[in-house]
């Protein structure tokens, strides 16, 4: 690693970890603000709202770290145009290119570590952080948190659900619009009053089948 990659890191490094850890402490802030009634009404001690925020601290760098590390980048651009660094490094042979390059392998690193934190660190946090607050703070059970009013597309498949039960793999009035290759027009549309899903496969209760182009209904009960 040259000289000058290490300052540039060092450098960097330094900008960023002080960017984030202001972004960081008003996120904080701000989540504290909107929760402090609700730990406040079952008088749960410091330690315990200190350790909710702890085990979100993943999530929330996984949200902030894409602007915070474009943020350090084009501020510490800006500081070698400023004190002319730039300008020396032209002086003594060194292309832009080795600039560019820097750039562009520093951000697939920083990629990789923003991969880790929402996919696999962040999302740990976060459900435990859910558990929490739906649990202890909430007094409910983290089993009956449901999502209401969901749309989502899988393949040529457009899905809209009412009120869906992640944990339990089960869900309330869901309707499926099929389309047709070119994802234009709309061969099918599948309704149902529930839902569950074994094996990571849907199976449709109560399900009623329309086909818009031949003006057909057709009951059609189970419907994998």
């Amino acid at each position: 690693m040259s000289l000058l990659t290490r300052y540039l890191i060092r450098h960097n490094l330094f900008l960023l970890l002080a960017i984030l850890c202001v972004a960081t402490g008003i996120y904080l802030l701000t989540d504290l603000f909107e929760r402090l009634d609700g730990f406040l009404s079952v008088d749960m001690n410091g330690f315990f709202v200190l350790w909710y925020f702890l085990i979100k601290i993943p999530q929330i760098l996984s949200q902030l770290l894409p602007a915070v590390f474009l943020l350090a980048l084009v501020v510490q651009l800006n500081i070698l145009e400023r004190s002319k660094e730039r300008v020396a490094l032209e002086a003594g042979g060194i292309s832009p290119l080795v600039l560019v390059r820097f750039i562009l392998v520093y951000s697939l690193l920083w990629a990789g570590v923003q991969l880790v934190f929402s996919e696999f660190v962040g999302v740990e946090g976060n459900r435990r952080a859910s558990q929490i607050w739906v649990e202890d703070v909430r007094g409910k059970s983290i089993d009956a948190h449901g999502i209401g009013s969901t749309w989502f597309t899988n393949g040529n498949r457009i899905v809209y659900v009412e009120n869906a039960i992640p944990s339990k793999g089960t869900g309330e009035q869901t309707r499926i619009y099929v389309l047709d290759e070119q994802g234009t027009a709309i061969n099918e549309i599948l309704q149902a009053g529930s839902f569950s899903i074994e094996k990571k496969q849907w199976i449709l209760h109560n399900a009623t089948r329309i086909v818009p182009e031949a003006l057909t209904l057709e009951q059609v009960g189970e419907l994998p």
